[in-house]
């Protein structure tokens, strides 16, 4: 049987379209990283236990921000609390270093809307101090009180940097990465990798597509992340907190999800802690692992005992599907950096954020209280049809 020539040239033809059309989308769509490409090793040399830093990528504008840092200014030699009467959280502090830090939130979570984001505006429009404030007064005197507390806290994580307002809010109201439960889903036998199927096709990025659980694990219950296998039995792995009948392998997942987020948030690879030999071994790991640790701490308790109870306090749009605050993790603060703001000094200027003694840790009967207010507080404000998790 002759071939057909025709049919041949045809089919070359096609491919050789598909080829180039190929080619094309590969040099054009993808997002390449064009040399230099930087290497930074964090363990001994020749294990490549190292991060790749690409200079020439784009710069995320919240990490090009000055930090609002109003002129120093001399003490009244009177108290804020003496001065104005209604003072919890800055009572102690001089009335114009008060006043001055009151300058400096301002620029660092509302610089448009100015002294009435958080108290009442008069007929006049100007701050009215003794009216009834508006509820983010109530959320603000919560947060200068996390951050004096976290500012107080010896461990190796925000020292010697300190954080203040401007460390998540970056000028905004909301601060831009933060994250909510997710509420009932779907069956797991209509999931894809975890997810229900209108996330697969709604999530913009890879941080939507994951599952939330990992963040719920993590950082704001306080979950056992020891899944590596170091024996035939890995069912036998700890457990700690987590739902009974969790399976090995999906607290393993979340560890691995919840991981993977908090490298991206700092901008880092794995092994920027860990020695992928031997993940669970502190003795092959890292400088960075121990303030890494002490972050994940720190973060639980923010979320846990200061922010997840605002539930009670914020409007519906601050809040989730499944009635929760907006809570923090790895990469609010960060942004994508291993120190955010590339380490600007910030808690030198304002010594009024710092509190005068650290927190003690939270005990089991005040975070079964904490939780117990929480979810009342979740149940009243989800979303109709919503279910909200344990």
């Amino acid at each position: 049987m002759a071939r057909d020539p025709q049919h041949r040239g045809l089919v070359y033809g096609l491919s050789g379209v598909a080829a180039v059309a190929a080619a094309v989308f590969l040099l054009v769509v993808p997002e390449w990283d064009a040399p230099p490409i930087v290497s930074v090793e964090h363990g001994p040399d020749a294990l490549a236990m190292n991060t790749f830093l690409t200079p020439g990528r784009g710069v995320d504008p919240l990490n090009v921000l000055e930090f609002p840092v109003p002129d120093p200014v001399a003490d009244r030699g009177v108290t804020a609390g003496e001065a104005y009467g209604d003072v919890e959280v800055l009572a102690d502090l001089d009335a114009a270093q008060f006043d001055r830090l009151m300058v400096a939130v301002t620029e660092w979570v509302a610089p448009n809307e100015g002294c009435t984001f958080c108290h009442a505006a008069g007929a006049d429009g100007a701050p009215d101090y003794e009216a009834e404030p508006p509820y983010t007064f109530a959320v603000a005197r919560e947060m200068l009180t996390m951050v004096r507390e976290m500012n107080a806290d010896p461990r190796p994580h925000v020292q010697p940097q300190g954080v203040t307002c401007f460390s998540c809010h970056r000028g905004q109201n909301v601060p831009v990465y933060t994250w909510n439960r997710a509420g009932e889903w779907a069956p797991a036998s209509e999931r894809w990798y975890g997810k229900p199927p209108e996330w697969i096709r709604t999530a913009r990025t890879i941080r939507d597509f994951m599952p939330r659980e990992a963040f719920s694990d993590f950082i704001l219950h306080d979950r056992s992340a020891m899944v590596q296998a170091q024996h035939i039995y890995p069912e036998q792995q700890s457990a700690r907190r987590f739902p009974e009948g969790t399976p090995a392998f999906e607290r393993a997942e979340h560890v691995y999800l919840f991981m993977m987020q908090m490298s991206d948030g700092l901008g880092v690879n794995c092994t920027a802690c860990h020695n992928s030999r031997a993940f669970y071994d502190w003795g092959q790991s890292t400088p960075l692992r121990v303030p890494a640790w002490y972050a994940i701490d720190q973060t639980r308790r923010a979320n846990l005992a200061h922010i997840s109870p605002l539930a009670a306090v914020l409007p519906a749009e601050r809040l989730g599907p499944a009635g929760d605050a907006m809570k923090a993790n790895c990469m609010t603060c960060h942004v994508g950096q291993l120190r955010p703001l590339n380490g600007t000094e910030m808690i030198s200027h304002f010594p009024g954020l710092v509190a005068p003694s650290p927190s003690p840790p939270l005990t089991d009967e005040e975070s079964d209280e904490l939780w117990e207010f929480i979810h009342a507080a979740e149940r009243e404000r989800a979303a109709p049809g919503v279910r909200v998790p344990d």
